[in-house]
């Protein structure tokens, strides 16, 4: 198991102020084992991947719970729903319905929430009413 001395002077705002900047149990990153809540596949976060995302990307709260294949489809599932809601947006409200890209959308949308519980319930349910009138 590899371990790699923690520089908590580079750690975000957040964690700076949390009880785990004080805890040596935190001085460390070790390289850490876990099972891709996705796919099941294990995998090894590394210590150096914490390292970076935690001091670099000033990510607070790191829990890494999917493997990177599974971690880039959920990005690409999350930009997707982005760039749809942008196109939504952009619809008049006459054409709305009639979007051809709905039916995507929706999919994108069950997809997306097989990863997460964060997803927009309340756009699903207009989408599948919009989509079962076609």
């Amino acid at each position: 198991m590899k371990k790699i001395p923690a520089d908590k002077s580079k750690w975000p705002d957040e964690l700076k102020r949390s009880y785990d900047y004080y805890d040596p149990r935190f001085d460390f990153y070790y390289d850490i084992k876990i099972k891709c809540k996705k796919c099941s596949h294990e995998f090894v976060w590394s210590a150096e991947g914490q390292k970076y995302e935690t001091e670099v990307l000033k990510k607070a709260w790191n829990d890494r719970s999917l493997c990177s294949l599974c971690f880039k489809r959920y990005n690409l599932l999350k930009e997707s729903l982005r760039r749809y809601k942008i196109m939504w947006l952009e619809e008049s409200e006459n054409s709305k319905s009639q979007a051809v890209y709905l039916k995507n959308w929706l999919e994108c949308i069950r997809e997306y929430k097989k990863y997460t519980n964060k997803y927009d319930s309340g756009m699903e349910s207009h989408l599948t009413k919009l989509v079962g009138k076609t």
